[in-house]
């Protein structure tokens, strides 16, 4: 019964180590989200236990943090600073 849970406490986890890393990240006047991702990479390099439920709540993550950074993507800035980002 308990292996059947464990996977609610390892997300815990995980949620509380990207809050802390978004805290820490605003107080080096970072963007949280930099924080969140840094704490994602350090849990699962090998702090966390790899299961399937987990990487497949990944591999959700990071397509929906790709799409809200395209949502947040000002597309005349970016046009703007083409020629300089191309050299």
């Amino acid at each position: 019964m308990e292996s059947e849970y464990l996977y609610l406490v390892n997300i815990g986890a995980i949620l509380l180590a990207a809050s802390i890393g978004g805290l820490i990240s605003k107080k080096l006047k970072q963007p949280a989200v930099l924080g969140q991702i840094l704490m994602g990479v350090v849990m699962g390099a090998g702090l966390m236990e790899k299961t399937a439920i987990i990487e497949h709540m990944a591999e959700i993550g990071v397509i929906f943090l790709m799409f809200i950074a395209v949502l947040e993507t000002d597309v005349n800035e970016l046009k703007e600073s083409g020629k300089s980002s191309s050299l």
